[in-house]
């Protein structure tokens, strides 16, 4: 069995890799959570920009279907005016004339709220997506910042430093042994005989 310092030595050194070890582990787990929220961020990108290109899609159908429901609506007034006898399109001031004026005036005005709230959506989806890219690519550097291996070295080097000045702090130095000893050597040669 080995002295008492011998098996200092060897519990500072399985504490100094362990230590490694515990920190390489550590580091190498956050490298692989930094990768994968990189990939949930970029995923999400694609996801609001789809959002964003659907958005577009959705506002030009209903842009379309407004602009058929007022081509309905002015033809349906016509037929109505026409039918009670009133003179359509006879002059761009008469009244008939007037009201499908308003008719299609008011239908633009529908056309432009579903044109600016469909931009307004789909520019929010857009920087939405710029957004999940930006973290991405923050995720990205913080797992390339991660070095398991300089982490793992850190570790065991700071736990060796920290036990060998812990081991050398409780080993008795040579000069008050010696000096003791030589104090009891002198005692005895003046001793009586």
């Amino acid at each position: 069995m080995g002295t008492g310092a011998e098996i200092a030595i060897v519990a500072a050194v399985v504490a100094a890799t362990a230590s490694g070890v515990g920190a390489y582990m550590q580091s190498s787990a956050a490298k692989a959570q930094a990768k994968y929220q990189a990939k949930i961020a970029d995923y999400n990108s694609e996801v609001a920009l789809q959002n964003a290109r659907e958005i577009r899609e959705v506002g030009e159908a209903n842009e379309a279907a407004a602009r058929a429901q007022i081509a309905r609506t002015k033809g349906a007034a016509r037929a109505r005016l026409a039918g009670s006898g009133l003179l359509v399109d006879a002059s761009p001031d008469d009244t008939a004339s007037l009201l499908i004026q308003d008719l299609a005036a008011g239908g633009e005005l529908d056309i432009q709220h579903i044109k600016r709230n469909t931009a307004i959506e789909e520019r929010n989806a857009e920087l939405q997506a710029e957004n999940y890219d930006l973290q991405a690519g923050l995720f990205n550097l913080s797992a390339k910042q991660q070095k398991p291996l300089v982490s793992a070295g850190l570790a065991f080097a700071s736990s060796a430093g920290q036990s060998a000045m812990l081991l050398s702090s409780r080993t008795p130095s040579t000069s008050t042994t010696s000096t003791s000893s030589a104090a009891s050597s002198s005692s005895q040669s003046w001793g009586y005989m």
